[in-house]
């Protein structure tokens, strides 16, 4: 331990680094220690926070109980202050919403129990929500920057929240889930191959624990997408919002660009070029031959077609050059 690197360490970054080592194999030993550890700080930091802005916790009888708890923290763990950690912590949180604030103080102060409080803050978050969905305040857009979306290449979505409260609530986070809806529209082809129109849209349902996700296209055309915010309030009870939907065209993935240059012409001498290869070389060189299989065979098979594909390049360049026009003044 005193020599990590190039270079040897002083004995404070070596006494820093074995009180590192005997911290984390503690946690390894019990996770709850740890737990309770890491709580008190976090405590200690979030009573400052809530002190200053008191006056917009709630009732004031009910936060001061809970900070009074949180200031005087107990040496084991204590199920009281890790309640009053959290609630103090979801208060603080909704301190911009005073009627938020108001009920859950008052649900907490009639029952004292922190899992139906939390659902009251998870049923005003929910309605904050759907609110925010239904004026069009949380958009679906695209999380990278590319200027053209392209097939079979990986696209990222992500709901986007004008509130960054809510955007940050643990509710919209870790409690709702997300169906996502992708109904691609292909768009005919253009060339000599064409794609027949489709029947119908095709339509890929997905449902994510968040407000992100990366798919892609199978072809060019239009792709749409539509999320759906759901609450799993019980197991045959589910709560949804409305769409939210967005429409993106999608271009040809412009790796994929063999049979997008092939056009008749080309098509077709490849083809005529490679029929009069097989009615050549098979007649001369396979079938005259009995004893077929030698080195100078396969030899001569070998230069017969590298002679074959130069002479369709040949060709192909001289399609290339412009004819030539008849010089000026002279006699058509």
């Amino acid at each position: 331990m005193h020599r990590i690197g190039p270079h040897p360490l002083d004995q404070k970054a070596t006494d820093g680094i074995l009180e590192d080592l005997v911290a984390i194999a503690a946690r390894l030993a019990d996770p709850m220690a740890w737990y309770w550890s890491t709580l008190k700080q976090e405590a200690a930091i979030l009573v400052q926070q809530a002190r200053k802005v008191q006056s917009t916790l709630g009732r004031q009888n009910v936060v001061e109980s809970l900070l009074k708890t949180l200031e005087n923290p107990p040496a084991n763990h204590n199920q009281d202050f890790d309640t009053a950690y959290w609630l103090v912590k979801l208060l603080h949180s909704r301190r911009g919403y005073p009627q938020d604030v108001e009920k859950l103080t008052k649900e907490y102060d009639a029952t004292h129990n922190l899992e139906k409080t939390f659902k009251v803050g998870d049923d005003l978050g929910w309605e904050r929500l759907t609110s925010e969905v239904d004026s069009n305040s949380i958009e679906l857009g695209l999380a990278d920057s590319a200027e053209t979306q392209e097939s079979l290449r990986p696209i990222k979505f992500a709901l986007s929240f004008n509130n960054p409260a809510l955007a940050e609530s643990y509710l919209v986070r870790n409690v709702l889930s997300y169906e996502w809806q992708f109904t691609e529209t292909p768009s005919l082809s253009r060339g000599w191959f064409r794609r027949k129109a489709s029947d119908g849209s095709a339509t890929r349902p997905k449902i994510l624990n968040g407000p992100r996700i990366t798919d892609y296209a199978r072809s060019p055309g239009k792709l749409q997408v539509s999320t759906t915010i759901l609450r799993w309030v019980s197991m045959d009870d589910c709560k949804k919002t409305r769409p939210v939907t967005k429409t993106i065209d999608i271009c040809k993935n412009s790796e994929l660009t063999l049979l997008q240059k092939l056009d008749f012409s080309n098509l077709a001498l490849t083809l005529i070029v490679g029929g009069v290869a097989l009615a050549t070389i098979l007649p001369t060189l396979y079938f005259a031959k009995a004893t077929f299989g030698s080195l100078a065979d396969y030899v001569a098979i070998l230069v017969w077609a590298v002679g074959i594909d130069q002479g369709k390049n040949l060709i192909q360049l001289l399609k290339s050059y412009p004819a030539d026009r008849p010089a000026a003044g002279a006699n058509p």
